[in-house]
């Protein structure tokens, strides 16, 4: 179900990378981060459909952590912009750059506490 989806973002990627035209770009970047913010969405449906069936595996790896929330807070620094809001964000400097985990829930999680604040 997500594969479209996936397909479309990195159309709307690949072609953002070579528009020079500023309308139609901002306009592809919006249509690339309305898709990824439905992905998220049909995340946490597919994850609930994991829980029903009793197949839900957490995939963890060590990737790092700002890159993981930087993706999250490009999807709303758009939105948050037309609300008038600064979105930003600031880690400790005690924060570990990498760490171990499922990237895919922690991002869900930052994008559902985002989404909610935006």
């Amino acid at each position: 179900m997500s594969l479209p989806l996936s397909l479309i973002v990195e159309a709307a990627t690949q072609v953002i990378l070579k528009e020079k035209n500023p309308i139609k770009r901002n306009f592809l970047n919006y249509i690339e981060r309305y898709c990824k913010k439905l992905q998220f969405k049909m995340l946490d449906y597919t994850e609930y459909q994991e829980l029903r069936n009793d197949t839900f595996k957490i995939n963890e790896a060590t990737f790092d952590f700002e890159e993981a929330l930087n993706e999250i807070v490009v999807m709303f620094e758009q939105e948050a912009k037309q609300k008038l809001l600064n979105l930003q964000t600031t880690l400790s400097p005690t924060m570990p750059r990498l760490i171990c985990s499922d990237r895919r829930r922690i991002q869900q999680m930052m994008f559902a506490f985002i989404s909610t604040a935006v």
